[in-house]
């Protein structure tokens, strides 16, 4: 049994919202509602809102006898889901508001994660997946992004439109890659980046925003970072953090920019094709939609017309 129409959590579930629809056995959950059955179901409310093609499974009834996910899993242990495929996942087990741990293992460029909400969406993936995996990217300083006058990794204030622009990136489809040069110190940003950045991966994600990788320290080990700070001191160009992003992200270089407040660090992102500009400290929302602005402009004006 599948929904007819948007049915809104706490309505009746009849013959009025759901239908009997073929789908391939492959793209059933094992907790559905089949067609012989549904008259022991008639009449319970949904504790959910389900949408017009998604199957009647019994974990979305109020009262159902199947238990969530969540709720068999005990207090301090993690269940982990291994051997799915691209159509198999967890036969509804999952419910929304559900909180989970995702664990994926992939290989760059070759990735694409799916979300197959009805069967003819598999072959739209099938269909669209080459052209999705390369995307442009904005590396960002991220002494652009916050001000780290305090070395408490969670006293960090955002600069002026941060978290819009990183927003924006999103919205556009760019990867977003926070870029931590080992000539900044330890006396500019705080000691553990590690906890840093996960504090700044929270309060992004309160905001719908997020950040694809951070690049440098913590990454590095203690004479690769030497190096480079040495490098950067006596004024020697270095594209590592650049170069490392784009060996394991399917970069496009050409629609790609770099913010920072180094010059080293701009000139360092053109050397490997990347455009690079200086932050001069105002509103960052405004310099993200004023570059990708001039990007979409400059494809437009490259592109010839059919």
């Amino acid at each position: 049994m599948s929904v007819s129409f948007t049915v809104k959590r706490g309505e009746i579930v009849g013959t009025d919202n759901m239908a009997v629809r073929p789908i391939p056995k492959e793209f059933v959950p094992g907790t559905a509602v089949q067609p012989d059955g549904f008259g022991n179901v008639e009449g319970a409310r949904l504790a959910v809102e389900m949408h017009r093609g998604e199957v009647l499974i019994r974990g979305t009834l109020e009262g159902a006898d199947t238990s969530t996910f969540s709720t068999q899993v005990q207090t301090g242990v993690r269940a982990i889901t291994l051997t799915v495929d691209e159509v198999n996942s967890i036969s509804g087990l999952l419910q929304p508001h559900d909180r989970v741990d995702l664990f994926f293992t992939a290989k760059p460029p070759k990735v694409l994660i799916l979300d197959i909400g009805l069967p003819e969406t598999l072959d739209q993936g099938h269909r669209e997946s080459p052209d999705v995996r390369a995307r442009p990217a904005a590396f960002l300083d991220r002494n652009v992004l916050a001000d780290f006058a305090r070395r408490d990794p969670k006293a960090f204030q955002w600069t002026q439109g941060a978290v819009e622009a990183i927003r924006t990136l999103n919205d556009c489809g760019y990867y977003v890659f926070v870029m931590s040069h080992p000539s900044e110190g330890l006396t500019r940003v705080a000691p553990d980046k590690s906890r840093l950045n996960a504090t700044m991966q929270d309060r992004l994600a309160a905001e719908g925003a997020h950040i694809d990788r951070f690049y440098g320290e913590p990454d590095y080990s203690p004479e690769i970072a030497s190096k480079l700070a040495t490098d950067s001191a006596t004024g020697k160009t270095d594209s590592t953090l650049f170069l490392a992003a784009m060996n394991q992200w399917p970069v496009v270089r050409e629609r790609s920019f770099f913010l920072g407040v180094s010059s080293h660090d701009v000139e360092a992102a053109r050397s490997v094709g990347v455009a690079g500009q200086m932050f001069d400290a105002g509103d960052l929302a405004r310099d993200v939609h004023s570059l990708l602005a001039e990007t979409a402009q400059s494809l437009a004006v490259s592109t010839p017309s059919t």
